[in-house]
């Protein structure tokens, strides 16, 4: 059985969500970043990567698609590289690294990527909203977002 280790790292700047100087960057760019900067660092040729396994607890807006394969694209490694972006929220970029781990150790592979993407501030917000309104009198009202207006039409809302 192979044994896994971690060669090294690399991670972006971080900021203030939506107010911060990093407000207008895309995740995906940003993760290009991290993943061409490693490489370089380890003097590691990106075409010997398995495979690029991205935690992301909220895949929605521009990192709503596969971001590790668009990240990895990006970052100038070449196509037969593979992308699986990995959605477990807060335990997301650490099952990535298991994931990784556990195919070393079954011999499915040699060199992983693993890694984590969030941008908060690109991501559409919706769902409940559990705060008072004003003038609202202390009721709960449902957020008018992105995500409540897109709800399946096979999918009926529970009378209360």
């Amino acid at each position: 059985m192979s044994r896994a280790v971690i060669a090294g790292y690399a991670r972006t700047p971080f900021h203030f969500a939506r107010k911060g100087k990093l407000a207008g960057v895309r995740p995906d760019d940003l993760a290009a970043i991290a993943l061409r900067g490693l490489v370089t660092r380890l003097g590691l040729e990106p075409a010997l990567v398995e495979d690029v396994l991205m935690g992301c607890a909220y895949p929605e807006g521009e990192q709503g698609t596969n971001v590790a394969r668009i990240a990895t694209l990006l970052a100038g490694f070449p196509d037969t590289v593979a992308g699986a972006t990995i959605n477990r929220f807060c335990g997301s970029s650490m099952t990535a690294v298991h994931y990784a781990a556990g195919q070393i150790a079954i011999g499915a592979g040699e060199g992983f990527i693993c890694a984590g993407v969030e941008s908060m501030t690109r991501v559409p917000q919706g769902g409940f909203s559990f705060s008072r309104i004003h003038g609202s009198e202390g009721r709960i009202h449902r957020s008018r977002s992105f995500q409540s207006r897109r709800m399946s039409p096979w999918v009926r809302p529970q009378k209360t």
